[in-house]
């Protein structure tokens, strides 16, 4: 076989780009002081008071990393202040690398109990943008909603309904979100517990550990286009009190293809070169 086609095989087979999947965002907040407003694209409130504040906390106050480490807090307590919460990141530079598909993962706890039902912090995924202001706690702007509770329920929101699983106070739990943007293609995940998981068009995944809580369609801008994944984060609204989470080891990287996919990938490359070793003879 010529040489240049072994070399271009082995080229597609090695790369990273092809087959590795690349982490867009990673945060542990380890270099950030706690007590400070973590670093992020949009963080509220502009100052952080007793009743509203986003902060970086450590050790014990992380139940999210298990009491070890720094992580960040978000809590609102102050009905009737105009004050809410907002944490949220860009996890790609620009419109132009927004992603179709991408796994987010990271850990979070329900701190405390404050005594106030069925308000809640929402957790939501959308568009790329520079703004640092929030943008997310629009309605309108997010394609999927995860909402943590100030009574300790944790929902997912999709187009066909939700799902809710109860938290226990201080208890920390591994969050996995895998979100699907094509129109048109499905796509295989590996799931938390292991084996290989499709995952339709326009639609996503959640688990607490190892265990699904829902899989759903996506809403609003996701329904147009491929690749409109470029920004995550929890917003609290004016209305809403008696939130109080933490969140640590922030992770989002891309949806690469798994091992069944490979060789149907490995299979059409191979077809293609044959046929262009024969045009050549």
């Amino acid at each position: 076989m010529n040489k240049a086609i072994v070399a271009t095989m082995a080229g597609l087979c090695l790369s990273g780009t092809v087959f590795g999947q690349t982490i867009l965002f990673s945060e542990n907040f380890e270099s950030q002081t706690p007590g400070d407003k973590p670093i992020g694209t949009a963080v509220r409130p502009n100052t952080n008071t007793p009743v509203v504040f986003t902060e970086v906390v450590t050790g014990v106050a992380n139940g999210a990393g298990g009491g070890v480490g720094n992580g960040v807090q978000v809590f609102d307590d102050g009905l009737g202040s105009g004050e809410a919460f907002t944490f949220e990141n860009n996890f790609v530079a620009n419109t132009e690398s927004q992603q179709s598909a991408v796994e987010i993962t990271f850990d979070f706890a329900w701190e405390q109990d404050l005594a106030i039902s069925g308000k809640y912090g929402r957790f939501g995924v959308g568009l790329y943008d520079a703004s640092t202001a929030a943008t997310l706690n629009t309605s309108g702007n997010i394609f999927l909603e995860l909402r943590f509770g100030s009574d300790g329920v944790f929902r997912v929101v999709g187009s066909a309904g939700s799902s809710s699983e109860s938290l226990t106070v201080g208890q920390a739990y591994a969050l996995s979100l895998f979100v699907n943007d094509s129109d048109t293609l499905s796509i295989d995940y590996l799931a938390p517990g292991g084996g290989t998981v499709s995952l339709a068009s326009n639609s996503f995944a959640v688990y607490l550990g190892n265990s699904l809580v829902r899989t759903d369609g996506l809403v609003n801008g996701a329904l147009t286009g491929d690749s409109n994944l470029g920004r995550m984060g929890i917003d609290s609204f004016t209305t809403h009190d008696g939130i109080d989470y933490t969140f640590d080891n922030y992770v989002v990287s891309t949806i690469v293809p798994e091992p069944s996919t490979y060789a149907m990938i490995a299979g059409v490359m191979v077809l293609g070169l044959v046929t262009l070793i024969r045009r050549r003879k």
